[in-house]
């Protein structure tokens, strides 16, 4: 039950994301300790309903270059990676992402 009603969730959030056409293309830092984090992150990213085109395009132990495209602005991307436990924040060479649960400071 519990798997089913996941599934009708994520497929509503799918469908209900209001595509207006403008869409931004995105590189991004991401910083996490381990394997579990990593995933955490990669998950939360290529499963968002706002994301599309992520590709990992080099990755080390503590950290990976991405690059995606998402639909809407900053504020949106950001929110919705915030309810998946994923801070996302723009430094001086572009987006930083790290768990909002035990990421590097």
């Amino acid at each position: 039950m519990t798997a089913a009603s996941t599934y009708l969730d994520e497929a509503w959030k799918r469908q209900a994301v209001i595509r207006s056409g403008s869409t931004s293309r995105a590189s991004a830092s991401v910083r996490y300790t381990d394997l579990r984090t990593w995933s955490q992150l990669r998950s939360a990213l290529s499963e968002s309903a706002l994301v599309s085109e992520f590709q990992v395009n080099a990755i080390s132990r503590d950290g990976a270059l991405v690059t995606f495209k998402y639909a809407g602005d900053d504020d949106r991307l950001i929110g919705e990676l915030r309810q998946r436990g994923v801070l996302l924040k723009r430094s001086g060479s572009g987006w930083v992402m790290e768990s909002a649960s035990g990421g590097r400071s």
